[in-house]
């Protein structure tokens, strides 16, 4: 998707930006276009080639990936300063998008926002059972490495982690509360919580001795994923909730309104825009 984002249509393009096996990206590109983030077009009669285009679908998804790349900037910088950089081309400076509240446009803390039920609550489906066949990160050698090895692609980059975030972001913390949550096998919980702990996204603490029990609490590292999740709902809302609506309605404290979480610029405070900001 970033690189979609950044002008990449073609296979071979994806291929050799990414460096990832044909095989991985091909099953990829698929699930893309099925799941309508993308479009097939034709570019080349004979022989017949296709290019990979956004749909508006795929194109709103365009904050949640500005947040992912904000979180990075800031928790898993790189060593070698390779980052890209931000560019709001309104007042042609480098800037950190900031989240917004929608109704009264000041900055947003997760302490400063309430939920309470949604129109939709209750109707959102949950994806049947799969395996997932896991990359080993220390093996990966190609020029997408960075990305494969990223701590945002771990911990949002399979279909239960962000469920067990979202989970203790809703203030699950124990394990029975997220296994009854989320219908999730015991054991694919265990390693996923493990590997939160390791991310140092979450931490352990015993909340009972005698039996031994643990609770999960988010750390600082980890409430800063939160400009991530409410970016990831709003698209998620627009696309993805159907004609019940949200499951969730989210409630700014600070002005007692329902919000959607906007993006703005840190150096001139105005709205980001699309097709106003520039990666590079």
């Amino acid at each position: 998707m970033r690189e979609a984002f950044r002008g990449v249509r073609r296979f071979s393009d994806f291929h050799g930006r990414l460096g990832i096996p044909k095989a991985v990206l091909t099953k990829r590109l698929n699930h893309l276009v099925e799941s309508g983030m993308f479009v097939l077009e034709e570019y080349q009669r004979v022989p017949q080639r296709y290019e990979y285009r956004l749909t508006e679908m795929g194109l709103d998804f365009w904050r949640v990936l500005l947040t992912m790349w904000d979180w990075e900037v800031s928790w898993d910088p790189d060593p070698n300063d390779m980052r890209l950089r931000l560019e709001h081309l309104d007042c042609g400076h480098a800037i950190r998008p900031v989240s917004s509240c929608s109704h009264c446009a000041q900055p947003l803390q997760l302490a400063d926002i309430s939920r309470r039920p949604g129109p939709g609550q209750g109707t959102e489906p949950m994806l049947p059972p799969r395996s997932r066949r896991r990359m080993n990160a220390s093996s990966v050698k190609s020029p997408g490495e960075h990305a494969l090895r990223s701590q945002i692609i771990q911990s949002v980059g399979d279909r239960w982690t962000p469920m067990v975030m979202g989970c203790i972001f809703r203030g699950s913390r124990r394990f029975n509360e997220i296994e009854a949550e989320l219908y999730i096998p015991p054991y694919i919980l265990g390693q996923r919580l493990e590997e939160l702990v390791g991310l140092e996204l979450i931490e352990r603490r015993r909340y009972q001795d005698s039996p031994p029990r643990d609770e999960y609490l988010l750390t600082i590292k980890g409430l800063a994923q939160h400009h991530y999740t409410l970016q990831l709902m709003r698209w998620g809302d627009r696309w993805l909730a159907g004609d019940k609506g949200p499951p969730q309605i989210m409630i700014h404290k600070a002005c007692s309104h329902a919000f959607y979480a906007d993006l703005r610029c840190s150096h001139c405070g105005e709205v980001l825009e699309r097709e106003r900001v520039k990666l590079f």
